[in-house]
């Protein structure tokens, strides 16, 4: 599902999800067994993407934490 919404998964972490749009905005997904958190620097993007798997999946809750991360701090993951 992750994928269709274009996310692509890191090779090292094969659990770990990530998405980068051209304007620099990014969401990464870790996700473990049925539990997973978003961490992005954009809150209108990660509410969208949000909306877009509560639509295909029940969320049983998600808790917003807002926090900030370096544009570039990913640019080292490798991605499949």
């Amino acid at each position: 599902m992750l994928v269709k919404l274009g996310f692509k998964t890191v090779k090292s972490l094969p659990s770990v999800y990530h998405i980068m749009r051209k304007d620099g905005i990014e969401i990464l997904i870790p996700v473990y067994v049925d539990d997973g958190f978003l961490i992005g620097n954009n809150l209108s993007f990660i509410e969208e993407i949000i909306s877009k798997l509560s639509k295909q999946i029940k969320l049983r809750s998600h808790h917003l934490v807002i926090s900030a991360f370096h544009q570039n701090r990913f640019e080292e993951l490798q991605y499949e």
